[in-house]
């Protein structure tokens, strides 16, 4: 069917209907709406659970965390999401929801993917790793020949920060690839030059983290991390992924996502930080610690 003639908002439907196919038009409209609500079901369902986890930990208000002691569930912050997604969908259009819903999970992903990198390259509790002396030579010998063969202290701090830079010269990759690719088409010499540099860095980049020692011991709760095969170019190649389509977002949905961003952190900020339950173990335990100290001293 040409181009030309198919309806944008139903493309699909309008060429069955073109090739004199119209039962088939019908049966991918009921298998649309059936796509969507089961989508939306999907995305409503964890929503209240997710609230509650982070109430709990006194992120947010506590009370969300309330169960309903007949039904055991989360009823509170079943009906504040059903609330926030109601005046969501009031508010904005299909494709304004649709990109605002991308957004966060392509983040959300991309930040699974930098822990998956995180904890691999973090420093296993084991004693028999703690009678051994580690030793570290200058930094640009331990970003492609580390003394250790095990992660130490100071060669998770390395990969810290090479994932970092790997993060931020990726986004810059992505970023001329996207704004400047009509200038890499008509190959002008400082978008040629600045795309290559950047992208020697991140294959450098890559090479230096791939270097690093790296755990292969995982604890009760890293098992999954440490399913993820191929580290590190599959959890990078997926930051990659995610980065690019990020950026081929709206800029409008950058914005409102901006400003999703700023009333979280300020939520955060106010209240979360100071009420969170990690806030009060670790003051807990650091009562504790000075108590036994000036015990001991006495």
């Amino acid at each position: 069917v040409p181009y030309y003639l198919l309806n944008p908002d139903a493309v699909f439907p309008e060429a069955f209907r073109y090739a004199q196919l119209p039962a088939f038009k019908y049966i991918i409209g009921v298998g649309a709406l059936t796509g969507i609500f089961a989508s939306l079901l999907g995305s409503l369902l964890p929503l209240p659970r997710v609230l509650y986890a982070i109430a709990a930990d006194g992120l947010i208000f506590r009370f969300i965390s309330w169960i309903h002691p007949r039904l055991q569930t989360p009823i509170i912050a079943t009906i504040l999401g059903g609330i926030a997604a109601a005046l969501m969908a009031l508010m904005f259009d299909l494709r304004k929801l649709v990109e605002m819903m991308s957004i966060g999970t392509l983040l959300a992903y991309s930040l699974v993917s930098i822990s998956v990198l995180f904890l691999r390259y973090q420093p296993v509790d084991d004693p028999l790793l703690r009678s051994i002396a580690p030793v570290s030579g200058p930094i640009y010998k331990e970003l492609f020949r580390p003394s250790q063969t095990h992660p130490t202290v100071y060669s998770a701090r390395i990969t810290k920060y090479l994932i970092v830079l790997l993060v931020i010269n990726g986004f810059i990759v992505c970023a001329i690839q996207i704004f400047a690719s009509h200038r890499l088409v008509a190959k002008e010499s400082g978008t040629v030059i600045a795309f290559t540099i950047f992208t020697i860095t991140e294959i450098l980049l890559v090479i230096a983290i791939a270097r690093q020692p790296k755990s292969e011991k995982p604890s009760y709760f890293e098992l999954t991390f440490h399913e993820t095969p191929l580290v590190p170019y599959v959890p990078i190649l997926s930051v990659l992924i995610n980065t690019y389509l990020i950026l081929k977002l709206s800029p409008a949905t950058w914005v409102r996502f901006g400003v999703w961003m700023v009333l979280g952190f300020l939520i955060y900020g106010f209240y979360g930080f100071w009420h969170s339950s990690q806030r009060f173990i670790n003051d807990t335990q650091r009562l504790l610690s000075g108590s036994t100290s000036s015990l001991i001293s006495s």
